[in-house]
């Protein structure tokens, strides 16, 4: 891809994430949620609800910010007051 763009050189900053999606009702499946801050001190995330009637929990972080992996910001982030 960056060939197509003509970008040889490689980018001095990358986004990387996890996600995981769970099965909803049809309650709240209107409303969609984004986190910084104290939720995710590395990073970033978001909550949405799918086309599919599922809800889609994502965090991530931008390197070389960071070396968390997104994995262990999700595992806090689920185990925290704030889910």
């Amino acid at each position: 891809m960056l060939d197509d763009l003509d970008l040889k050189e490689k980018l001095d900053r990358s986004g990387v994430g996890f996600e995981y999606e769970y099965p909803i009702g049809t309650n709240k499946a209107d409303y969609a949620i984004l986190f910084v801050g104290s939720s995710v001190l590395s990073g970033y995330g978001w909550v949405f609800p799918t086309a599919d009637g599922r809800i889609r929990v994502s965090v991530g972080v931008i390197h070389p910010d960071t070396d968390v992996p997104p994995k262990k910001l999700m595992s806090d982030f689920l185990a925290s007051d704030d889910v």
